[in-house]
C-alpha cells in the first residue's frame, strides 16, 4: 500500500524507514569504494558526482574545487574522511526525513484551547507508541482515532479497513 498515513515507520515526510534508508547507504558506499578500504576519496568521489549528474540527465566533469566541496558535504562528522557512516547520516536525512539534529526555533505559542487539544494528541499517541519510537503501525491507527474521537465525545469505530480506504482517498 503506498500509504502516507498508514506506512509504518516511515516519518511524514519520509520516503522508507531508516534501516532501508541504511540499505540504500551501504549499496551506494560500496559501489564507490573501489579500493575497498572504507573510505571514498577524491578519486571516488568524482565518479559519484557524474553519475549522480547523469541521472539528471546532464554532463558535469567536476573540478577539484567542486570534488573538494563536495567531499566536506558528504563529511557529516567533520573528520575529513567519508565513511558509510557519513553516507548512512545523509541517506537518512534525505530518504527518511530526520535528522540526528535537533531543531533550533521557538516554541509555538497556542491559545489555551488549542494547547489542551494537542496535551491530549500527545498523551494518546503517548499511549499507542508503547515501544517509544515515534511511530503509530498501522494496525495501531483505528483504535487511535477511536480514542481520539471518543476525547471529542464523538462516538466513532473504524475498522483498518476503512483506514486504509481514508488514506488511498488523499
Amino acid at each position: 500500500m503506498a500509504s502516507s498515513v498508514l506506512r509504518s515507520q516511515i516519518p511524514l515526510g519520509g520516503i522508507c524507514d531508516v534501516e532501508s534508508a541504511k540499505h540504500v547507504a551501504r549499496r551506494l558506499f560500496e559501489s564507490y569504494d573501489r579500493d575497498r578500504n572504507g573510505i571514498l576519496d577524491q578519486g571516488e568521489v568524482a565518479p559519484m558526482m557524474v553519475d549522480a549528474y547523469k541521472g539528471m540527465s546532464k554532463g558535469f566533469n567536476p573540478s577539484k574545487s567542486d570534488i573538494d566541496t563536495y567531499l566536506r558535504i558528504l563529511d557529516r562528522n567533520g573528520d575529513g574522511k567519508i565513511t558509510i557512516q557519513d553516507i548512512e547520516a545523509l541517506a537518512i536525512k534525505y530518504l527518511v526525513g530526520i535528522t540526528g539534529e535537533s531543531p533550533k526555533r521557538p516554541k509555538r505559542q497556542y491559545s489555551k484551547f488549542v494547547e489542551e487539544r494537542l496535551d491530549v494528541a500527545r498523551r494518546l499517541f503517548r499511549k499507542f507508541d508503547q515501544d517509544g519510537s515515534g511511530f503509530i503501525t498501522e494496525n495501531e491507527v483505528p483504535q487511535l482515532l477511536i480514542e481520539t474521537y471518543k476525547s471529542m465525545g464523538i462516538h466513532y469505530n473504524p475498522t483498518l479497513r476503512r483506514c486504509q480506504i481514508m488514506d488511498e482517498n488523499d
